[in-house]
This record gives structure tokens, sequence and C-alpha cells, in this order.
């Protein structure tokens, strides 16, 4: 067991910080045993699936102080989160019982790979567990209702049980529920299904696609089926899934899911409840070393992104005095200690070709074009798949905009933040929370909710041309309900290797409204352009004819506002938009 390695210096970090939320014995059964979120200040339900690199970390140091806490976390879990019918609840005021899944999956895991390390009395305890849950799991599965990652994730729990509790009924129906989701695979390799119900098409012909759960959850779950089972239809489905879901990583390790159907929960590494990606990629390392350098470059984000020990839902969250919850740090605790104990340890250092190439490709019928141009990512959407109300930003949004010297420039949160999923998502200090997707709202007296990104039925168009994407959208504004008023807009975008054009006109007095992403909130300004100052090599150049408008502080100090979707920090800058007037903004950058 390889462990001078940065994967394992990482995951003793987060795990021995576990401990020490950890509720002591002298607590009662309500809590001894679980861990104490500084965050929620709570104990989330999900928290026994840390039994597993806490079991990991035991055994990587001979450290018995990780079983005893491992012990205890199962206790806390077995008093307080499963039910009569051996299902688990998602949280002890949560009745969602499909996360038994999961559960099982870490059990199973656990059991499979460190049972040795267990005394004889608790190990028959936890495997009496596993078998009575992975029975539940058997017959659950088919009442309820699933996002796609479910049955998927189930399809691998019930192969991973049936060798570890020898029972060919749990093989036979993981075979043949993994081979029916197959089929929710779609032409351009993408796993759809996260909403309700999961093979809803809207109008548009847009699918419920959440890169985020995609290569932390689904994905993760199809290559452990894969490699417990030895299935090669489901490993060939898995390697053509990888190479798809490629261009939505970006270079310096983040994930773009600004637009994705679960955006709600985007952390910039990933998604805030599921198990990382180093559980796809990571294990596939040596089908292409490509995979592994994703793995790699994600797990830097993880270490950017640690703070006091624990991972933050951002890489900003620190900057903003927000605490970090726990659900981040287990969840992918347990997913970097099983990549390790499969014999797995990525190393960077690879070139990829989505570093510097230059393409522009279109998914969800046209309707999401994602723009590579050299140092440039974006992605701009008129996608309408409804997963919440308020959730995402289409209409024209330019959802995300990346540079390779200043990092993410704009980065879309929900319309309207609310906690959809109450246990799994946390209430920012800061208040009242703002959107800070890029948009045009109605500045007339209206409510602010009034945009274009509302706007289900804007339409979308995109031409390439002497090296520069030109992508036209036009719409009506129109309110959080989707209900479309009588007012006109149209976005107009420009994205080459030098920079990004924004053109915008409405048919109404209205406002610009273009969140910068900015740790700091200092800048300089003149007339016509204003320079963010970046983190690291290069400053943010805006440019425009029209007049701008920042909240000033104090000089060279911009007003910021934080959002949990990401984990950004924003500096918010506004454009006045006369009725029937088209406004230019440039945004380039300048090396230091």
């Amino acid at each position: 067991m390889n462990n001078d390695n940065r994967y394992f210096r990482l995951l003793k970090r987060w795990v021995d910080r576990l401990i020490t939320l950890q509720c002591p014995p002298t607590m009662e059964r309500f809590f001894r045993g679980g861990f104490m979120c500084p965050a929620c200040a709570k104990i989330h339900g999900r928290s026994g699936d840390a039994v597993l690199p806490l079991m990991y970390v035991a055994k990587a140091t001979g450290d018995r102080k990780y079983i005893e806490s491992a012990k205890e976390l199962f206790d806390w879990s077995e008093f307080n989160i499963v039910r009569a019918d051996d299902s688990y609840v998602n949280d002890s005021n949560n009745d969602w019982r499909g996360i038994t899944v999961f559960s099982v999956i870490s059990l199973a895991e656990t059991l499979s790979l460190f049972g040795d390390l267990l005394d004889s009395k608790t190990r028959e305890k936890w495997m009496d567990r596993l078998g009575r849950s992975a029975e539940c799991l058997y017959h659950l599965i088919d009442t309820l209702n699933p996002n796609v990652n479910y049955p998927i994730s189930t399809a691998a729990a019930l192969a991973i049980c049936a060798k570890l509790l020898d029972c060919r009924k749990y093989s036979e129906k993981a075979h043949r529920m993994m081979h029916e989701m197959l089929s929710f695979i779609n032409d351009d390799g993408l796993i759809f299904g996260e909403g309700n119900p999961s093979l809803l098409e809207t109008e548009k012909g847009c699918q419920g696609i959440d890169i985020g759960y995609n290569v932390e959850e689904s994905l993760v779950a199809m290559a452990l089926y894969s490699l417990n089972t030895g299935d090669q239809d489901v490993r060939q489905a898995v390697i053509r899934c990888l190479y798809a879901h490629l261009p939505f990583f970006v270079p310096d390790g983040g994930w773009n899911n600004s637009w994705g159907s679960r955006n709600a929960k985007w952390s910039y590494w990933g998604s805030r409840t599921s198990d990382g990606c180093q559980l796809c990629y990571g294990l596939f390392d040596d089908v292409d070393p490509v995979f592994g350098e994703v793995a790699y470059r994600n797990f830097l984000m993880y270490e950017k992104c640690t703070d006091d020990s624990l991972l933050l839902g951002g890489p900003m969250f620190a900057d903003e005095g927000e605490p970090a919850c726990v659900h981040h740090t287990f969840c992918h605790s347990k997913g970097l200690a099983l990549m390790l104990a499969m014999g797995h340890c990525p190393e960077g250092g690879l070139g990829l070709e989505l570093d510097d190439e230059t393409v522009t490709r279109t998914y969800q019928r046209g309707n999401l074009v994602m723009v590579a141009a050299k140092d440039w990512k974006a992605s701009i959407s008129t996608v309408d798949y409804p997963y919440c109300q308020g959730s995402n930003s289409g209409g024209g949004c330019m959802t995300f905009l990346w540079n390779r010297g200043f990092g993410p420039i704009l980065a879309a949160t929900m319309v309207r933040y609310s906690l959809h999923e109450p246990a799994n998502m946390q209430i920012p200090k800061v208040y009242p929370f703002e959107c800070d997707s890029m948009r045009i709202v109605l500045s007339d007296g209206s409510n602010e909710e009034i945009s274009n990104i509302n706007d289900g039925l804007a339409t979308l168009e995109h031409e390439e041309k002497d090296g520069v994407t030109r992508v036209r959208v036009s719409g009506n504004m129109a309110d959080l309900d989707g209900e479309r008023t009588s007012a006109t807009f149209a976005l107009e975008y420009d994205i080459c290797s030098e920079g990004v054009t924004i053109r915008a006109c409405c048919a109404e007095d209205s406002t610009l409204k273009l969140p910068v992403v900015s740790r700091n909130g200092l800048f300089n300004a003149d007339a016509n352009s204003i320079t963010v100052i970046g983190d690291d090599s290069c400053d943010l150049i805006v440019e425009s004819d029209a007049e701008s408008s920042i909240d000033v502080l104090g000089p060279g100090k911009s007003r910021t506002a934080f959002n949990p979707v990401g984990g950004f920090i924003y500096m918010p800058v506004e454009y006045h938009l006369k009725a029937n007037e088209i406004v230019e903004v440039r945004i380039s950058v300048r090396k230091k």
C-alpha cells in the first residue's frame, strides 16, 4: 500500500479533521459517533459513508483509532438513520430512502477491502446490516421514481453485494438494471435523466443532464460495476462517456456545470454530495493517461479548496468566511480512499488537447454551445429543462467564461437561490442572496426577475468564420415562472483567441448585469474601461463605449457578492440599455 503520495496526505488530513468533529462517547446515542457539521450545525445522515475512508486510513497507518471511529460512526447511523424496513433515510428529518444505495456501496466495499481489520463480533454485525439493507434495496428501487444516478448506483451496489454475499439474484438484477440504464446515454455520450421524470424531454428536446452528477456519481457507479463484474459492454460505455464529458472539464481542474439540470449543487470541483470523478477517471487511468490527468487536476482543485482540513464548497468560500459543510469532505474522502485501495494513483504532468484547442461544440439539440478558443472557454445556454423553479439560467445566458490566465470570469448561479435540498445545501451568511448570472433585467420598476434568463422559448444560432464563433440569441423577457412579456431582447457573442465581445439589446429600458468573478473586488476604472485586478498572472479588461456602473465602497474597491453555487465571489458591473439600442462590451486580459 503506497501512502507516500499527495492523495493520501490530503485524505488523511480530511479524515483526521472529521474525527475532531465526531461526537464523543459521553454524549447521548442521538449524537455520539456522528460528525457535527460546522456549516449546518447538525449531523448529516450520510456521515456513515465515511466508514470506508476511516478504515482505509486505519489499514494504511496501523492506528486503531480510525477503526474505533468507524465503529462509533456505524453505530450512530444504525441508531439514527436506519429504519425498521432496513432502509437508510437521507437525514433524521428527511424520509428519502433512495440514499440506501450509497450506504450499501460504502459498507460493502469497506467489508470487502478492510473487513479483516474488524473483530469477529463487529464484522458479523456489519455483515448482518449489509445483508438486510441490500435485500431492502433490491425491492426498494422498484418503488421509487428517482433521478438516473440511483438505478445506476443500485446496479453497482447489487453487483458488489452479489459477490460478497454470494447471492445470484443480486447479480442477475444488477446486470438487467445496468444494461437498461445504458439507454440513458444519449447520442453525444452524455448521461441524461437527472430530473423527474427521468425520461422527460422538453419542447425543445432538452434533457436532464448534469455534469456534476454524471462524473461524480453515475459514471462512478458504472465504473465500479464494470470492474466488479468484468462486463465489457458496460466498460466500453464508460470509456465512451469519459471521453464525451471531457469538453466540460476546465483545464484548471474544475467542471463547467453552470448550465446543468442540478446546478443548484454545483461546486467548481464537482457536485456537493457526490463522491468525486477520481472513481471513474482515476480508475480508468490505465485505459488512457488523459483520464488520469483529469483525476489529478481535479484533485489539485480539492487541495486549493481545502481550508481548516475540510473541503469547501468552492474556491472562494474561505475568502468570504463561509464554513465548510462536512458533506463535501466525507463523500470525497470515500472516493479518494476507494481509488487508492483499488491500486490507482494517477500522476499529473500530462498536457491535454483541451488545454489549447479551438473548437465549437453543441449539445441539447443545439441549445447549448460550448466554445474553446485557445486560452478561452465559454458556454451559452438556451436549455429549457426545468429541474426546479429558479434553478437554471437559460435564455441565452453566457453561463461560463474562463481564461487561462485569469480563471473563471462569468459563472452562472441559480436565478433565485433556495434550499431545494435543505439537508444537502447550506445557507450563506450573507443576506440577501443575489443572482450572479450574466443577464438583462428590466429597469422600469418591475421585479428584477423579469429577465432574459427566464425565457425558455429563446432561440439560439451560431456560426464560425475567420477564427471567431458568433452566437446569436433572441427571445422575450420573462418572469421566474417563464411567463413572457412583450419586451424582446437580443444577445450576440463573439468568441475568439483574443477575447469575448458581448452585444446586448432590449426593446425596453433595461440593465445588462455582468457579475465578474473577483476574489477581492479590486479594480481600476476610466471613462471606457474597467480593469479587474486578478489573483495570478493576468488582470481582466472590461471595455465599453456605454457608461458602466459599479457599487464602489472606496478608492479602487467594489462591493462584492458571494454565491454558494459554484463557490465564487463576484464584482457586480452594470450597463444601462436604452430601449432598442445596442450596448457592446469587450472582455480581454492583460498580463501583469
